[in-house]
Parts: C-alpha cells; sequence; structure tokens
C-alpha cells in the first residue's frame, strides 16, 4: 500500500467525521469506488462509521487518513491567524506535538493501526514549524505511511487556478509546499508529488464548471486529488457551503471517472 503513490493518482475526500450526513455522502461514494479514501477527524469520527470504514477497507482497500485538525474547534485559532503564528515561529511547539499525538492515538485506538496517510484540515501540517513537528512526531511513531504534499509540477494546475479564480490560494500552497517538500525528503517520508483538487467552493457555477475541467485533464502519477463530497442536508460554512458539497457529491456519483495517469 505504501508504494501506492508511485503508481498511481488517488482521490481522497477531506472532512470525515465531522458531519453525518457529509460522512455517509463519502461512505456511498467510497463502497461506488468513485474516490479512493478518506481523511479523518480522528476524535470526531462515530463508531458505526469506524465499523463502515474499517470494512471498506478489507473489500475495497481504501486509504484512511488522518486530517490533523489545529483550526477547528472551541478555542481553536482561524487558519490565518494560525499561519501567522507559524510564520512568526510563536507557536507552541509542545502544543502541536501534544496535539498529533492525542489525534494519532485515537485513530490507532479506534481503528487498531496507524493512518495510511495523514494530511492537514486547512492544509495545516505545511505550515512552517508546525510541518517540522509532524515529521519528528511521525519518526517516532515509525510511520510507514504518507504525508499529502500541497503542491505540484504540474503546469496544468498553474493554468486552471487562473482560469479559476483560486489563483492567490494556490500560489501560497505552492510556496508552503517547497519548504514542506524539503523536510519530508530530509526525514525520509513518502509523499506525493502532485497535488490537485482546489476548486472555487463558494461559487456553485464555477465550482461545476471546475469539476468538468478537472476530471477531463490527465495526472501525473503520484497525484493526490482532494475532494469535498457531502450532502445539502449537512453543515454549512463559509468555505464549504453545503450546496457546493452537494454538488460535488453528485458530480462523482454520476459520472464513471477513470483517472487518467
Amino acid at each position: 500500500m505504501n508504494t501506492l503513490l508511485n503508481i498511481l493518482a488517488i482521490k481522497i475526500a477531506d472532512d470525515f467525521g465531522a458531519d453525518q450526513f457529509h460522512d455517509s455522502a463519502m461512505l456511498a461514494l467510497l463502497e461506488g469506488r468513485k474516490i479512493d479514501g478518506v481523511s479523518i477527524f480522528s476524535e470526531l469520527v462515530n463508531e458505526e462509521n469506524t465499523r463502515k470504514l474499517k470494512i471498506l477497507k478489507d473489500t475495497h482497500s481504501i486509504q484512511i487518513g488522518l486530517h490533523f485538525n489545529l483550526t477547528s474547534g472551541d478555542r481553536l485559532p482561524g487558519v490565518s491567524k494560525l499561519l501567522r503564528r507559524a510564520l512568526f515561529r510563536s507557536l507552541d511547539e509542545d502544543y502541536i506535538k501534544n496535539a498529533l499525538v492525542s489525534q494519532l492515538d485515537v485513530f490507532k485506538r479506534k481503528f487498531g493501526y496507524l493512518p495510511d496517510f495523514l494530511d492537514g484540515h486547512q492544509h495545516v501540517h505545511s505550515f512552517p514549524l508546525i510541518n517540522q513537528v509532524v515529521s519528528k512526531v511521525l519518526s517516532k511513531y515509525k510511520f510507514t505511511g504518507w504525508v499529502r504534499n500541497v503542491g505540484t509540477k504540474d503546469p496544468l494546475y498553474f493554468i486552471q487556478s487562473i482560469k479559476h479564480s483560486y489563483f492567490k490560494k494556490f500560489l501560497v500552497l505552492q510556496v508552503l509546499a517547497f519548504f514542506h517538500r524539503r523536510n519530508l525528503k530530509k526525514n525520509n517520508i513518502l509523499h506525493n508529488t502532485n497535488f490537485h483538487g482546489l476548486l472555487p467552493l463558494t461559487n456553485p457555477l464555477k465550482l461545476e464548471i471546475a469539476l468538468s475541467a478537472l476530471y477531463d485533464s490527465s495526472f501525473p502519477i503520484s497525484t493526490v486529488i482532494m475532494c469535498h463530497p457531502g450532502s445539502l442536508l449537512g453543515a454549512s460554512s463559509s468555505d464549504h457551503p453545503s450546496k457546493c458539497r452537494d454538488i460535488e457529491f453528485k458530480f462523482l456519483s454520476s459520472r464513471s471517472i477513470e483517472v487518467c495517469v
């Protein structure tokens, strides 16, 4: 399983565990083999859905990862505030380490094994200082999975970011990914070469156009495609409206999507 990223482009749905309606939509996509895995909030996923994911791992060989969270919840800083603190290295390293250890331990207790991969809610795992703490913790755990790198060498992604109005976010992630990639290589941690899936998630009309453009593309090997499918009945937020999650769910459900490499 650890060599998967050397040969494939895979579709991973984020935010599993945060909402039962969205979780049900993701489970349906997993069962239909429309996506290849989910990234979970280990402290939020319930016992029933843990059981379902474990069965799907056995029957469908899905990937189950840890969605490392430092921004969603009571008394947690927003992503912009956390990034500023990370850039100025004003974060408490022990706090970051303890948060990751806690979330990894909860994952292992619920599933019986360590995650197949690790990424971060709002990409926090790639922030300065945080990415170094993450690498140290994973090394101590003798982690054999992979870590999502949010950069890409694919020129198509650059063109799509301009065309579909997420160029600023694309540039920020490219800069973060450059330094994160160096850290991952230094610590011999497996990671993807290319990353796709940034979309205009707050604009339903643009989203439908961008989804078609994304999945009509060919992807280089070792590509992670991030997605955010869900239900219209699920929780909504300013950056991930439930309407747009529902659009992505219906798009992934209705098409026979063969990711070309």
